[in-house]
């Protein structure tokens, strides 16, 4: 018998006026069930019904994806679980609207059935107590606060990066030369010009004209051109200097 053959003979045997037979049907659904409930415990939210997403648009400034995210971090207060049921009520805080609703869950799939005004669920269910209704709105708040503080620390980090790198990065080229006065040899710096412009100090002697006003620069200095003996050419006060013997 092939492979197909037993396949469809297998089928036959477990089918009954073209169902599956009652066992089988059962077994089916049981597993369904089981690697459905498995699903919605490891990912939690994984979906909200059409009417849930009708009424949280209807009763709430929030969006669907908000509420599911508030629900899926622990940010509601679970107030009771409705007889006979899976149906979790949750109460969470919506900071657009300052006030308290209620998210009816299905713990087992994972599923957002509807939200609930207040005065709603009193009415179809039982009162949230004032407690409960504190505690959402300070778990969202807490939250709110701890966001705002870790977005504080990465502006502070990257403003205090900003700082240490516009101190560390020099900011000028400084042209410095040496000259004879009698048998002493001094140094001054004849020009300080801005980086912004250069892109190394290679970049800098190709186009800046140094050497061209050299003799000028000297002599605003009081300084004879003929007693420089070198040029030298540094990024910043504290790098190495490019020297240049005339």
């Amino acid at each position: 018998m092939t492979a197909s053959m037993a396949t469809f003979a297998f089928q036959q045997a477990t089918r009954t006026n073209g169902r599956p037979a009652p066992g089988v049907a059962h077994a089916a659904a049981r597993k369904n069930f089981w690697l459905r409930r498995r699903v919605a415990e490891r990912i939690g939210f994984t979906s909200s019904s059409h009417h849930a997403k009708l009424r949280v648009a209807q009763r709430t400034s929030l969006s669907t994806e908000e509420v599911l995210s508030l629900i899926e971090r622990g940010l509601c207060v679970r107030t009771g679980v409705a007889p006979a049921s899976n149906r979790e009520h949750l109460a969470f805080y919506s900071k657009p609207d300052d006030t308290v609703f209620v998210a009816v869950h299905d713990r087992l799939f994972g599923r957002l059935i509807t939200v609930l005004p207040l005065d709603y669920h009193r009415n179809l269910a039982w009162d949230v107590s004032d407690a409960d209704r504190r505690l959402a709105k300070a778990l969202v708040e807490q939250e709110a606060m701890r966001a705002q503080r870790e977005k504080d620390r990465d502006r502070m980090a990257r403003e205090a990066a900003a700082t240490a790198a516009a101190v560390s990065s020099p900011k000028v080229f400084v042209v410095s030369a040496s000259y004879l006065v009698g048998e002493r040899l001094k140094t001054i710096v004849l020009r300080k010009e801005p980086c912004a412009d250069y892109v190394s100090v290679e970049d800098f002697i190709r186009r800046c004209p140094v050497l061209d006003t050299l003799n000028d620069l000297a002599q605003a200095k009081g300084v004879e051109p003929s007693s420089i003996t070198a040029l030298f050419i540094r990024h910043g006060q504290k790098s190495e200097p490019e020297m240049f013997l005339l």
